[in-house]
């Protein structure tokens, strides 16, 4: 019975301590800025698709449609030559 509560205990611990970390190249799919871990990280609407994604700002859709840095997606950067418009890198 105590091993049973020391590894139960030791569990709780290493869960205490985790830190969720998203790859910013792909999009991790979300329903609540909870699912996102914490972290600064927060679920936000994807332009194209009903879908919300982690990113680590709070970014409208109006920003999606037009930041060079987050079109369309967070963390979709456009080429130095291109423009983000309606959420798309042109």
């Amino acid at each position: 019975m105590k091993l049973r509560s020391w590894v139960l205990g030791l569990l709780v611990l290493l869960a205490s301590s985790c830190k969720v970390e998203f790859d910013e190249s792909m999009p991790f799919y979300c329903e609540e800025d909870e699912d996102c871990g914490g972290g600064g990280y927060v679920c936000i609407e994807s332009v194209h698709t009903p879908s919300r994604h982690c990113c680590t700002e709070k970014l409208g859709r109006a920003e999606l449609n037009t930041d060079p840095n987050n079109c369309g997606l967070c963390g979709n950067t456009c080429a130095s030559n291109q423009r983000c418009s309606a959420g798309k890198c042109s």
